[in-house]
C-alpha cells in the first residue's frame, strides 16, 4: 500500500467536499499533521497499516467524521506500535464508539491503604474489572485509569472494547481509591487526617502500578505483555503520570484532555488562562454570542449591586432570591455553565443527553457542530439575560427536573450530573489537581474576580484540610518527573485535545516538541474539534 499516495487522495477528496465549511482548514491541518505522523510510525515499525481509505469512509462522508475516525484508527495503531499485537482485524459488527458494549460485574482485590507509610500491611478492597474476550498471548493490556467517578466504568462499555479487539489485547479498568466503593475506612475515610494520609498521589499511582502487576500475574500468558495506561481529564492527567514515574510497567499512555500543567496550588501567575482561552472559544464560533453572554453577566452584576435581587431571581428562573448567596458565587454558577458548554458538547447527540438538559441534537446535514447550533439558538433569545437562562437551564437542567423542580438552585453544581464524586474530589483539587484556584481576569467575556480571589480559594482549602493538604506546584513537578523538560523527552506519550475544552489551556503545546528544524512530527498535539 502506498501511504502517502493515498493521503494525498483523501486530503484532496476532504477538501473538494469540504471546502465551504468554516473548519475546514483546521480539520486538514490537523487531519494531516496526524497523518503523517502514522506514517512515521509505520516506516519506523515492522506492523503495517491497514487500509485507511476503508476506515475514513465506513463511518460517514463528511470530513470532521473522517477525522474522528483516523483518530481512533491513530489510538488503535499506538497500541499495536507498543503491545506486539497478534491481530488487526476489525469486527463490522461491533458498535463504532464502544457505548453499547457489553456490560461488567466488578471484582475486588486487596490493595494496601498505604504503599510506603507506617500502615503499609494494611489492605482495603479497591474495585477492578479485568476481560479477556478478545485476549490473544501477545497482546497488550489496555488499562483504563479510574478517576473521579461516582460509579463504576465498565472498559468493554467504552472505546477500549474496539481497540481490544483489533489487537488481540486485554481490558481493564481501577476505580480510584476513595471514589466510588474503593474507600479504605467506610465512612470514616473523608477525615482530614485520613485525606492527607492516604489520598496522596503517591498512594493513587502505586495503586495502578500494583493492579497492573496482579493483572499479569494471574493472566496466563500475559507476564511479559505490554502495557498501555488511557484516561480523560484528570485521568488523563494520570495517565501521563503513570509513564512518567512507572516506565518500567506503563509503555505507553493516552492522554485525552488531561491537563500537564495543574500541579498546585498555586498556578504560577501567567502559566495559563482557561476564562481567556473559553472567551476566545465563544468569540472564534461566534462574536455575537460571546457579546450576548458578557452583556449577560455585566447585567447581572449590576441588578445585584442595586439589590435588583428579585429581577435576578426572575430573569434566571432561580428557586431563591439572589440576595442568599453573595455576587462572586453566583456569577461563578453562571460562568461555569458558560464553560461546561464547549467542553461537552459531543459529536454524538446521545452523550450530550446525558449530561445536558434539550441539547441533544444531531450534527446537521451540512456539518455544522453541536456547539455552533447552540449559539445560534442563543442569539434568538430576546435579551442577553434571557441566553444566560438558556445557558443554565442547558446545563443544570437535568438536576432540577430529576428534584421535580421548576426552577433552577444556584448552590447546586454540575458534578453530580456529570457523575463526579465530589467527597474525594474537592480534597485532591485542593491538594495536588488545582483547577479551582483560577478566577477570571480583565479582558475575557466573564466578570472578574475580586482581587486575591485566588488566593482566598487556597486558604478555604487551608482551612478544611489543614497545613498538610497545601502542596508546593513547584516541588511536585520535580518530584514526579512533570517538568516540561520531562514531558518532551518522554516518549510514546500520545496527548488529544479539543478545541472546545478548556483543558486544552491547560495541556502542552506545539511549542514544546518543536524540534530544532520544526519536524518533530512523532510527537504531534492531536487537536480534535
Amino acid at each position: 500500500m502506498n501511504v502517502a499516495r493515498e493521503t494525498v487522495s483523501i486530503l484532496v477528496q476532504a477538501r473538494r467536499e469540504n471546502g465551504d465549511h468554516p473548519h475546514t482548514r483546521l480539520y486538514l491541518i490537523q487531519f494531516r499533521s496526524l497523518l503523517r505522523s502514522l506514517f512515521i510510525l509505520h516506516r519506523l515499525s515492522s506492523f503495517p497499516l491497514p487500509p485507511l481509505s476503508s476506515l475514513l469512509t465506513s463511518t460517514s462522508d463528511t470530513l470532521m467524521n473522517r477525522h474522528l475516525a483516523l483518530f481512533r484508527y491513530a489510538l488503535v495503531f499506538t497500541a499495536v506500535f507498543f503491545g506486539n499485537s497478534v491481530s488487526q482485524e476489525t469486527n463490522s459488527s461491533t458498535s463504532s464508539d464502544g457505548s453499547s458494549i457489553g456490560d461488567c460485574t466488578p471484582q475486588v482485590f486487596n490493595q494496601p491503604v498505604d504503599h510506603s507509610g507506617s500502615n503499609s500491611n494494611a489492605t482495603f478492597s479497591q474495585r477492578y474489572s479485568i476481560s479477556t474476550e478478545y485476549y490473544q498471548p501477545g497482546g497488550a493490556i489496555i488499562f483504563y485509569q479510574g478517576a473521579e467517578n461516582s460509579e463504576f466504568l465498565c472498559p468493554d462499555g467504552l472505546i477500549t472494547a474496539n481497540w481490544a479487539q483489533s489487537i488481540g489485547g486485554i481490558l481493564a479498568t481501577l476505580e480510584h481509591r476513595f471514589f466510588g466503593t474503593s474507600v479504605p475506612f467506610g465512612n470514616e475515610s473523608f477525615t482530614q487526617d485520613n485525606l492527607n494520609t492516604y489520598l496522596t498521589l503517591e498512594n493513587v499511582l502505586a495503586d495502578s502500578a500494583n493492579f497492573v502487576e496482579y493483572v499479569k500475574k494471574n493472566i496466563t500468558g500475559a507476564d511479559d505483555a505490554k502495557v498501555v495506561v488511557l484516561g480523560g481529564s484528570y485521568g488523563g492527567f494520570l495517565s501521563t503520570l503513570l509513564r512518567t514515574n512507572y516506565p518500567e510497567t506503563f509503555d505507553g499512555a493516552v492522554n485525552s484532555a488531561g491537563p500537564v500543567r495543574d500541579f498546585g496550588p498555586p498556578i504560577p501567575e501567567g502559566q495559563y488562562d482557561v476564562f481567556q482561552y473559553i472567551s476566545n472559544v465563544y468569540e472564534n464560533h461566534s462574536s455575537e454570542a460571546a457579546n450576548q453572554i458578557a452583556t449577560g453577566l455585566q447585567q447581572v452584576a449590576d441588578l445585584y449591586n442595586s439589590s435588583q435581587f428579585g429581577s435576578i431571581q426572575d430573569s434566571l428562573s432561580l428557586c431563591r432570591s439572589a440576595n442568599t448567596t453573595d455576587l462572586d458565587t453566583l456569577l461563578n454558577y453562571i460562568s461555569s455553565a458558560v464553560v461546561l458548554i464547549p467542553q461537552f458538547s459531543y459529536a454524538n447527540p446521545s452523550k450530550r443527553a446525558e449530561i445536558f438538559y434539550n441539547y441533544s441534537e444531531p450534527i446537521s446535514s451540512n456539518g455544522t457542530l453541536p456547539f455552533d447550533t447552540f449559539l445560534h439558538d442563543l442569539l434568538a433569545e430576546a435579551t442577553p439575560l434571557a441566553s444566560l437562562n438558556k445557558t443554565l437551564w442547558t446545563v443544570y437542567g437535568l438536576s432540577a427536573f430529576s428534584s421535580n423542580q421548576t426552577c433552577l438552585n444556584a448552590s447546586s453544581t454540575f458534578d453530580s450530573t456529570a457523575g463526579v464524586q465530589d467527597s474525594a474530589f474537592d480534597y485532591i483539587s485542593c491538594s495536588y489537581f488545582d483547577y479551582i484556584s483560577e478566577k477570571p481576569q480583565n479582558g475575557s467575556i466573564f466578570q472578574p474576580s475580586p482581587p486575591g480571589a485566588g488566593e482566598a480559594q487556597v486558604e478555604l482549602c487551608r482551612q478544611q484540610y489543614g497545613d498538610k493538604a497545601i502542596l508546593n506546584a513547584t516541588e511536585l513537578t520535580i518530584k514526579y518527573k512533570f517538568t516540561q523538560a520531562d514531558l518532551v523527552n518522554f516518549t510514546r506519550i500520545l496527548y488529544t485535545e479539543s478545541e472546545l475544552d478548556l483543558n486544552l489551556a491547560r495541556g502542552p503545546t506545539s511549542s514544546w516538541f518543536a524540534s530544532a528544524n520544526g519536524t518533530d512530527c512523532c510527537k504531534t498535539i492531536v487537536s480534535i474539534v
